[in-house]
This record gives C-alpha cells, structure tokens and sequence, in this order.
C-alpha cells in the first residue's frame, strides 16, 4: 500500500493535473492511507491536533502552503484540527511560538524553520512531551537524536540543478560562456544552501563558472546593492542564477541601473535561470526576461504531508523519514503546457 501512496505522488508530479483532478486524487491517498492506519475504511479516527509554525505570511510561497493544506485538510473530510503561527521572518518568534504550541500537547508539531539549527532544540522538548515532529519545506541541520519524524520539501538540490544545467545548455548553444553570479538566500536556511550545491554541481558538469557570490538573507534590497557590486566588480559575468523569484525585485533594479534588462533574443540581454515560480516569476517567464526557472511544486508535497499527518496521528510509522519531490523546469516554450503550477492557482485564489 505505501509502494502504491507514493507512486500516485509521482504521478502528480510529472502529470498535468487539473485541481479538481488533484481532489480526486487526493481523496484516494487519504482513503489508502486511513485504511492502512486503522485496517478499516468505516472507522472514523480520533481528531488529530496539529500545530504548525509556518513562515513570514507576506512571504506567497508560505500563504500557498497553507492555503493548499487548508483545502486538503477539508477535502478530506478527516478529523484534523490545524492551528497556525507564523514567524514572520523572525526566529526568536518562531521559538516562542513552538514553545507555546508544545504546551498545548499536539498529536503533531509541523515545523518549518526560519533557521535550521536553532529549531533543534525544540525538537527534543517536543520529543520529551511525546509530540511528534513534522518538518516541512526547510530541512533542519544534520543531527543523530534531534531529528523529526519524517521530513517534507522540494528537492532544492535537484531544483538548482535542473534549472542550472537548462540555463547553461542554452547559453552553450547560442555560444554565450556562462559566467555566472549567484544570488543566495540564507546561510540559515538549508534550501539556499542547497540551491548552491545544485548550481554548483551543474557548473562543473557542464565546465561553466561562477564568477561572483551575492548573500542576501532572502531581502530584495540586499539583493539590488550586493549585485549592484558584483555587476560593477565582474564585467564579464554573463548570467546571473536567483535563488528564488521573491528576490527578483531586486535583480530586475540592478540590471536596470546596469542597462542590461532586456528579455531574451533583444540586445543586452542578461541570462537568468531563477526557482520556485512565483506569481512575479511566471510572468517573467512568459515575457523572456527569465530564461529558466524550476518550479516549487506544492501540490505533491502538501499529499505526502496529509499522508504523514494521518498515518503518524493513527500511530503508524512513516516507511522513510524524508520525502523529497521534484521541481519541473518551466521555460518560456513549455509554460503554456504547465498545469496546476502553484502560482496559477493562488493567483486565482486572491
């Protein structure tokens, strides 16, 4: 039965799913996954109280998380109390408020941490009041004991990859070297480290280079003067890799300033291979301006995540303790073709 569960994640990924569609779906995994936690479908569970410590609301990408896990909380018409707090970027905040949820005896704590180490600790407090952790969309720092139940997110090495490798392809074959500046989030948050860990791995495949390093804490501003420098200390950078559309605000006054926003195949133009798809991303995608971008896909993750909560709050034991799911490169030529990407669907939502 689970071989089955996650072979239908698979599928979302890769097929093009409408949301209704997606529901359907949906209702089976959860319906597969009741009946291997409780060995019969006309039982109805115990409710199942979540906690869950999300990121900056003003943040689209974290909205979309919890909107989508809202809707399949409710579609699944299983006994789940969700309760939200949200960080807003700050992590003395973040410990505050699971604190605060620990007390409150969950059946789960989900977690999405605003710095991979600092949360550590509370995963053994929660441990230590028999709460079981979920992690969801930032992985935690390496640890033997302090470890979740089960971790959740998009493969961000592979993301950074994926777009890496199709950006640097594309420059090779309208004969442009990719000299590349990589425009990095956090050092505290895993998905930007490993976002440079894919990218780097796709530089050295494909013998290309990174010519200069823009840190940014995942600020917009910081973004526009650190790669205002880069741009001005690097004239023969070509490209420049974002690590997420959130800061390509920022980007976008730089290379105005710099003369050298333009989309693709108009003189100036700067190659931009960027991630996650973001409402701003998609319409730069459709415009030309960015050349690449891998797409956070937040259907898939929020179907293993209903899995977790349903079998880990029936007392089940999930079969692995990570699930990473695959992003899908999204280029001018195949966006049209690209269904149920997340952006689309909160867009609607507003």
């Amino acid at each position: 039965m689970r071989h089955a569960i996650i072979g239908l994640v698979a599928l979302i990924v890769s097929a093009k799913m409408s949301f209704p569609a997606f529901r359907l779906l949906m209702g089976f995994v959860l319906a597969a996954c009741v009946l291997s936690c409780s060995g019969k479908a006309s039982v109805q569970p115990r409710q199942i109280r979540v906690e869950i410590s999300f990121g900056a609301v003003d943040v689209e990408v974290h909205r979309a998380m919890e909107m989508f896990l809202v809707r399949a909380v409710a579609a699944s018409r299983q006994n789940i109390l969700l309760s939200f707090t949200h960080a807003y970027a700050s992590t003395p905040k973040q410990l505050a408020d699971i604190r605060a949820s620990i007390l409150k005896k969950p059946d789960i704590l989900i977690i999405m941490p605003e710095d991979s180490k600092a949360v550590l600790p509370l995963i053994g407090e929660a441990h230590a009041a028999g709460i079981k952790v979920i992690v969801y969309n930032r992985q935690t720092d390496p640890d033997p004991i302090l470890r979740p139940e089960v971790y959740i997110g998009l493969d961000t090495v592979d993301q950074a990859y994926t777009t890496g490798i199709a950006l640097i392809k594309r420059m090779k074959e309208e004969g442009v070297p990719a000299r590349i500046i990589n425009v990095i989030g956090s050092p505290g948050d895993r998905n930007a480290l490993n976002r440079t860990e894919g990218l780097r791995r796709a530089v050295a495949e494909l013998k290309a280079s990174i010519v200069a390093e823009v840190p940014t804490e995942w600020k917009p501003e910081q973004a526009e003067s650190g790669l205002d420098a880069a741009l001005a200390s690097h004239p023969e950078a070509t490209a420049i890799f974002c690590a997420s559309d959130w800061l390509m605000s920022g980007v976008e006054k730089s290379l105005r300033k710099a003369g050298r926003w333009a989309p693709h195949g108009k003189p100036g133009h700067f190659y931009l291979g960027s991630q996650d798809v973001y409402p701003n991303g998609e319409s730069l995608i459709r415009s030309n301006y960015i050349d690449v971008d891998t797409a956070f896909d937040i259907w898939p993750m929020t179907t293993m995540l209903m899995q977790s909560i349903l079998a880990i709050g029936n007392g089940k034991t999930m079969s692995q303790d990570e699930f990473l799911v695959p992003g899908r490169v999204v280029t001018a030529s195949n966006i049209g073709t690209m269904n149920d990407l997340w952006s689309e669907t909160f867009k609607r939502s507003q």
